[in-house]
């Protein structure tokens, strides 16, 4: 059930006088809403608060509504084919105001949106307008890994791959490094290698289904197509649905 209208009444009256800490409450209030789907909503409720409040909403707060605004957009892409270019509009407007950590995490967003886009060199653009921040930041340095695996650029993948590596902090992200390092592998023909890395990146993050259909590529090149099933059915199951459904109808005929 969507709030009483009521309370976004009593939020844009109070808006230009409001506390701090009543609009953090706000922002609670429509993440939860996101968090409930309830997206058109939540950006109906941003909009007229950001609309009222004016220049009275502290920057934090502006920051994290139009945050939390791209996030709703980003949700409805796949209905809404005007969405991705919003919830992009949005994410690049929490960059504008420049605070950190939420803007680190915009240009991440913004990178990977245009990587789902095909746009790779505007992705890898932002991923490096991230590391102009933080030099080390792991995931930045993987997703230009990934992007450069997917431009073809496979040597350039391995030099940021292991960067990446050098710097993670957790198994996942070590994980996604090698992962990323092994498809260089297997996409240079070096067969061998890219088995025992993306083993590496299985043996850290076992539910990394990734890994599993890169293993299954791996196995696909090599011929030894008794091993790509079982490996398909295992990113598939851990949620790999999407990239392993063409190869699954090819080598997993009863």
């Amino acid at each position: 059930m969507e709030p009483p209208k009521i309370l976004l009444i009593v939020f844009v009256y109070l808006c230009s006088v409001c506390s701090l800490s009543a609009q953090y409450e706000f922002i609670q209030e429509v993440h939860e809403q996101t968090q409930k789907q309830q997206y058109r909503a939540a950006i109906g409720r941003i909009d007229s608060a950001l609309k009222a409040g004016n220049e009275s909403i502290d920057d934090s707060v502006r920051a994290n509504l139009l945050y939390i605004k791209g996030y709703a957009f980003e949700n409805l892409i796949s209905s809404d084919e005007t969405a991705m270019d919003s919830a992009i509009s949005n994410y690049k407007l929490v960059v504008s105001i420049n605070i950190l950590p939420i803007n680190i995490a915009a240009l991440n967003t913004i990178g990977c949106l245009y990587g789902d886009l095909g746009n790779y060199e505007q992705s890898i653009d932002y991923f490096t307008q991230i590391l102009s921040i933080d030099s080390n930041n792991a995931g930045a340095l993987n997703n230009i890994a990934y992007d450069k695996n997917q431009s073809g650029a496979y040597k350039e993948a391995i030099v940021y791959a292991d960067k990446s590596y050098k710097f993670a902090e957790d198994a996942a992200m070590k994980s996604a490094a090698l992962n990323n390092k092994g498809y260089s592998y297997l996409k240079l023909g070096t067969l061998s290698e890219a088995l025992d890395l993306i083993n590496a990146a299985i043996k850290l993050r076992p539910e990394n289904f990734v890994a599993y259909y890169h293993k299954a590529l791996v196995y696909i090149e090599q011929k030894k197509f008794e091993k790509v099933c079982v490996n398909l059915q295992k990113s598939r199951e851990l949620g790999g649905i999407n990239t392993t459904a063409e190869l699954i109808k090819k080598y997993c005929k009863k």
